[in-house]
């Protein structure tokens, strides 16, 4: 009793006492205050970056010699409320934490048979041959589990509150790669010469890649999103790895091929929904009141400030992703085709498709590093029959009526494409939309409509022309170009081309901040016929008189254009009229005959109307 000894450069108190009879039987009691980390760069160097601490443990071993071998028991017991982890729930403790460890193990020369608990939630048990050194049979259960026959191979069955799949992902990872210190003994080098002839560079894993995974979660979380009620089932087959994901919210069979730098990942989806995120609504109503409702919801970053999608593209495996029915923050995407291969420096996305009755969306672009940063691109174009019903389903009331759309782009940001910004987008977008009409909104439901504020602008016609605009302003096309530099998006040809007249805009828009700075010159139709031209007319009485005589007019002076400047935000924008220019038009006479007595004629509905909006235009 009270020796002194080292393993794993750490102190071990122990006491032995043996009794000799058929068989030699040895008791042996160890025990020590250990830091973690030894112990944990023996499964894996990279594991002492998640856990710490010290612990006091104590393991008694009963050991029964033979002429012919040799079986045993032990058990270890250990208080690790000394340590704390950063590892995936429900391996997480902080410092302080309860948390008592129990390791029984029983087994003669050829194997041994292992059970573990953690907690109250995590449990272990496998059979570890000696010679080979890795588990045949082992089963680790997270929460609750209802699975007993643990069958061949690693098995995994989980039962979460939470699960986050990127840290899961990288965890296992980390576990399976082996990377641990080799502490071989005497035995441990004797079984080593076979390894060593087929892999001598590779130190075996203690249990294997998992050949079955069963888990559930309560809410499944990757990307910034959560999946509820989530079922996930992990078979090896041919060495690739098939999952089958169910919930409410999605359907979906996974496959990592095991060729992961070549061949990647397979995902297809037979419906995928996901929910805006609470933190992102919340950025989006503080977005808001700050004018700029056009911004997509970026992820939210992190404690440290973060963003979740700080990720390397070269770093990830090319990636096919298909998705019949698809749902992003309440809007219907359709149907939506996902190619990424590995390129140099990056990603190439091959092929982006997204289909639905009122979209069309076809693209290519990257994500890789340029000029010394991480660069996301999308070069294609955008289709839809109905662009009024197309922003509705976006959640946008833009007042476009019976208009289809026509998108060109090429834009391009720094970092992940989900990590979508207006700060630093750069690129151009041409547009064209077909004959339609806009109406007029209230300011609730239509100022994020373009980045011209054109539903304010019809308002602001409205009420200079009010009888002209009073169901809307109708147009047979309207279109142009965007130059985007730095969030700042500029035109300088932007047309529409009306009934009731012409507009053009020059100027930009601040997309960070709602900002507006544009130039609308509006040129009245005055080529028409009389009832339509009376509403351009500059004199009043000019218009009196000719709907009261009905006589046939050869010249007059109409408004040749209004020029306006709009300033303000997306939000609350403000039009000033800055000009107001009329010009004489000759007429052409009315082939209808004069009355014999025009005075006589009685006035109509409509002139007596016109009348009416003339004497209070005063």
């Amino acid at each position: 009793s009270g020796l002194q000894a080292q393993f794993l450069k750490q102190p071990v108190n122990l006491s032995l006492s043996g009794r000799q009879g058929d068989t030699y039987d040895l008791n042996v009691e160890l025990g020590g205050r250990w830091h973690v980390h030894p112990l944990a760069n023996y499964v894996n160097t990279d594991l002492t970056e998640y856990i710490d601490g010290e612990s006091d443990w104590n393991t008694t071993v009963q050991l029964s010699l033979s002429n012919s071998g040799f079986n045993y028991t032990a058990n270890l017991t250990a208080d690790l409320t000394a340590t704390q982890s950063v590892l995936p729930a429900p391996f997480d403790t902080p410092a302080g934490s309860s948390l008592p460890l129990l390791i029984t193990s029983k087994g003669d020369s050829k194997a041994s048979n292992v059970e573990a608990s953690l907690g109250d939630n995590i449990r272990f048990d496998g059979v570890l041959p000696h010679k080979e050194m890795q588990f045949s049979r082992a089963h680790l259960a997270l929460g609750e589990s209802d699975i007993a026959n643990i069958g061949t191979g690693f098995s995994i069955s989980a039962n979460l509150a939470q699960a986050d799949v990127q840290e899961w992902f990288t965890t296992i990872n980390m576990l399976l790669s082996g990377k641990g210190k080799d502490t071989s003994t005497a035995v441990a080098k004797t079984n080593a010469q076979s390894s060593i002839q087929s892999n001598e560079s590779k130190k075996a894993n203690l249990f294997g890649t998992p050949s079955r995974i069963f888990a559930k979660a309560d809410k499944l979380n990757f990307a910034g999103h959560s999946i509820n009620d989530a079922q996930l089932s992990a078979t090896e087959r041919n060495k690739d790895w098939i999952l089958d994901l169910a919930s409410p919210q999605a359907r979906a069979t996974i496959r990592i091929n095991s060729d992961l730098d070549e061949q990647g990942i397979e995902i297809n989806a037979d419906y995928l929904s996901l929910e805006q995120p609470v933190e992102t609504v919340g950025a989006t109503k503080t977005d808001s009141e700050s004018g700029v409702e056009l911004a997509t919801n970026s992820a939210m970053p992190n404690e440290e400030g973060e963003s979740p999608y700080n990720i390397d593209p070269n770093t990830l495996p090319p990636i096919y992703f298909y998705c019949q029915s698809c749902g992003v923050h309440g809007i219907d995407l359709g149907e939506i085709t996902l190619d990424i291969a590995k390129e140099e420096n990056g990603l190439a996305i091959r092929q982006l498709l997204v289909k639905s009755d009122e979209t069309n969306v076809t693209a290519t672009g990257y994500w890789k590093h340029m000029g010394g940063e991480i660069q996301s691109a999308l070069n294609g174009t955008l289709t839809s029959p109905n662009v009024g019903q197309m922003l509705k389903e976006y959640g946008v009331e833009s007042g476009i009526k019976d208009s289809s759309a026509n998108v060109a782009f090429d834009i391009n940001w720094p970092n992940a494409p989900m990590d979508f910004g207006f700060e630093k987008l750069n690129g151009n977008v041409e547009w064209s939309l077909s004959d339609g009409y806009l109406t007029e909104l209230s300011d609730k439901g239509s100022r994020i409509f373009t980045l011209f504020s054109l539903n304010s602008l019809v308002r602001k016609l409205s009420l200079d022309f009010r009888d002209v605009f009073a169901k809307g302003f109708f147009y047979d096309d309207m279109g142009g170009t965007l130059s985007i530099v730095d969030g700042k998006a500029y035109t300088d040809d932007t047309e529409i081309d009306g009934g009731a007249g012409e507009i053009e805009i020059t100027g930009f828009t601040d997309l960070n901040t709602g900002g507006l700075n544009y130039n609308v010159s509006f040129a009245p139709n005055v080529t028409g016929n009389l009832p339509f031209l009376v509403y351009f007319l500059a004199t009043p009485p000019t218009a009196l008189a000719a709907l009261a005589i009905d006589q046939v007019l050869t010249s007059a002076k109409v408004i040749s254009n209004v020029n306006y400047r709009v300033t303000g935000t997306i939000k609350d924008p403000k039009f000033d009229e800055v000009e107001r220019n009329s010009k004489d038009i000759s007429l052409p006479a009315q082939n209808a005959p004069v009355p014999a007595n025009p005075q006589d004629r009685p006035l109509t509905e409509d002139d007596v109307r016109r009348l009416k909006m003339e004497v209070i235009d005063g």
